[in-house]
């Protein structure tokens, strides 16, 4: 007798490898995928959360979640060492926590090979220093997929990031949205934009292959997907405590991670 799942992951695996090159093969990967895996259930959905270092961000992050009706989520830690954060982890998160005990960086999942536990699903991934900018959005989920679905050369979809509140204690606010502001440019529908997404947060097709990821493959979504960027809100001469512990223990985790060194090569 055949074994479906392991048929599933051999094809899905070569398909998802030489998508960029041939659209069409894409077009009706993607109708498998619809046709033959499980609507999406907010429920039931794997959430996988990156982190290093950030407990507050990650906190809120995962209330939003629970009071938004998710379940399934993970965090993967990048060898963390900020104390409250270990603390949640042993406290509230246990189970739920992956400790790679190193740091590998905004493309763990990848990297390490955690992708192989959703071969067979549609998955989302996020940086933990994001925010869903409504309190109440339970079909922000269901809204990446309907979007995904409906865009042939789509691979992800994910939240657009907002940037008309940024503060002005925030040093580097103008430049932040002078770079920001070409992802709203492509407009497909309302809401719907046709721009590149890095690791924040969206809805991936399985078998997602980052090392064959092309950015106009990618979907950004507004309106109730809408996120905040957390560390653009923060305020640059006055951080926290935990700030500070943050940025001196940073590394090139995500792409806004070093911020003043990106900038300062433009």
């Amino acid at each position: 007798m055949l074994n479906t799942n392991h048929f599933y992951i051999s094809l899905s695996y070569r398909l998802s490898q030489n998508i960029k090159k041939r659209p069409r093969l894409l077009k009706w990967y993607k109708k498998f995928c619809f046709a033959f895996l499980k609507p999406i259930d907010v429920k039931l959905t794997p959430i996988f959360i990156n982190n290093r270092n950030h407990y507050t961000y990650l906190k809120e992050l995962i209330d939003w979640l629970e009071l938004n009706g998710f379940r399934n989520y993970y965090v993967i830690d990048n060898d963390s060492s900020y104390p409250p954060l270990l603390e949640y982890y042993r406290s509230s998160l246990k189970e739920r926590v992956i400790y790679l005990h190193k740091n590998a960086g905004h493309l763990s999942m990848w990297r390490e090979g955690l992708i192989k536990r959703v071969w067979n699903s549609f998955y989302v991934y996020t940086d933990s220093d994001v925010l869903p900018v409504l309190a109440s959005s339970p079909f922000l989920l269901e809204d990446l997929y309907t979007a995904l679905k409906k865009y042939d050369f789509a691979i992800k979809a994910g939240s657009a990031i907002k940037i008309n509140d940024l503060p002005k204690c925030f040093a580097l606010r103008d430049k932040v949205v002078e770079h920001e502001q070409w992802f709203w440019k492509n407009e497909l529908e309302p809401t719907i934009f046709h721009a590149e997404v890095d690791t924040t947060f969206a809805l991936y097709l399985p078998n997602y292959i980052w090392q064959v990821d092309h950015w106009d493959q990618h979907l950004r979504i507004a309106g109730n997907c809408e996120i905040r960027h957390q560390p653009w809100y923060q305020d640059t001469d006055h951080l926290t405590e935990e700030q500070q512990f943050y940025q001196s223990n940073a590394s090139t985790q995500t792409h806004w991670t070093n911020f003043g060194a990106y900038f300062s090569k433009k």
